[in-house]
């Protein structure tokens, strides 16, 4: 809309973004990057919102999103911190009562994950449109549904505003000798900036790999994505004695004397308090179960780490409780 962006705006890019079967977890990013604002305010003192909106990413989903489909996950509030360094954030003055306890809810969390109180993830139907500001932290969520996960993506933006995460991108895709050269040209400006999600662990030979589709685009789609996904072989975790730090988060899951749990071996267990609300940094080795139960035994989430473990979010919507 005008209002937003100004009557010249542009549609900076469009295309898909595509989560196999398995597809784990994505990382906390904002697509605007640090190009505007990396460390504005300790060098102009202009940073989050003293700006109006540059561009807007826009998304619609080819298929009713559930929860087992790992939706896109957002974290509100977090454009307002664009621009602020978070080494000094809890000592940048806020007016504002609401934003002052969104910086210190972020000065606790670090840089590397959502607060509770911040977490969000609408569930979207066929054909459903979302809009978000490019400075908002989000990520794809786990596919754990015998489905591949297709979303249409447009961005828009201000007529000055480039690109930084495309500006790169090799546009001899559209060459005769490219896996996009049988698409039908509508397909291929699709495909150009194609974003894959794959799971950690991988096999060629798994049917869920490839999803089973029948429009002729598509299928091209799928011989394509078999030519360019890389199958690495399996990691085994378990000789990874690294420890690693991530956080676990409760958004809404209100049990009295819900504990986080983990095994570090056969006889010795470490239970934390886990109330609503609450953001728990863990440091595990790759491979230890950690597990959320509730006082009379009831588990109401068990996961095991992995290398480089994301945040871990519980609540409502992913459990039963």
């Amino acid at each position: 809309h005008p209002f937003v962006l100004d009557e010249n705006m542009n549609m900076l890019d469009f295309g898909v973004i595509l989560a196999e079967p398995g597809a784990p977890v994505g990382h906390w990013h904002r697509d605007s990057g640090d190009y505007i604002f990396p460390i504005s305010f300790s060098t102009s003192d202009v940073a989050g919102h003293d700006l109006p909106p540059f561009a807007v990413a826009v998304i619609t989903p080819l298929l009713n999103v559930t929860m087992k489909h790992g939706p896109t996950e957002f974290c509100m509030g977090s454009s307002n911190l664009a621009g602020l360094d978070s080494l000094f954030l809890e000592d940048i003055p806020v007016k504002d009562p609401a934003l002052r306890e969104l910086r210190d809810l972020f000065v606790e969390c670090t840089d590397i994950c959502c607060p509770a109180e911040a977490w969000r993830t609408p569930l979207l139907s066929f054909g459903d449109v979302l809009l978000f500001d490019y400075s908002l932290f989000h990520r794809g969520g786990h596919n754990d549904s015998p489905d591949l996960r297709a979303l249409i993506y447009n961005t828009y933006s201000r007529p000055w505003y480039k690109d930084p995460n495309f500006s790169m991108m090799d546009k001899e895709v559209h060459a005769t000798e490219s896996p996009l050269a049988s698409f039908s040209e509508t397909m291929q400006e699709m495909m150009r900036n194609v974003r894959l999600a794959i799971p950690n662990k991988i096999k060629p030979e798994d049917p869920n790999v490839l999803a089973t589709i029948k429009l002729d685009d598509l299928e091209k789609l799928k011989q394509f994505r078999q030519r360019n996904n890389d199958f690495e072989e399996d990691y085994d975790y378990e000789d990874d004695d690294t420890f690693w730090e991530f956080v676990m988060s409760n958004v809404d899951v209100d049990i009295e004397g819900l504990e986080v749990c983990i095994r570090f071996t056969e006889t010795e267990t470490d239970c934390h308090p886990f109330d609503r609300g609450m953001d728990l940094t863990i440091a595990t080795e790759a491979g230890t179960e950690v597990r959320v139960v509730a006082p009379d035994g009831r588990e109401i989430k068990k996961i095991t780490t992995e290398a480089d473990q994301e945040q871990v979010i519980i609540s409502s919507l992913n459990t039963k409780w």
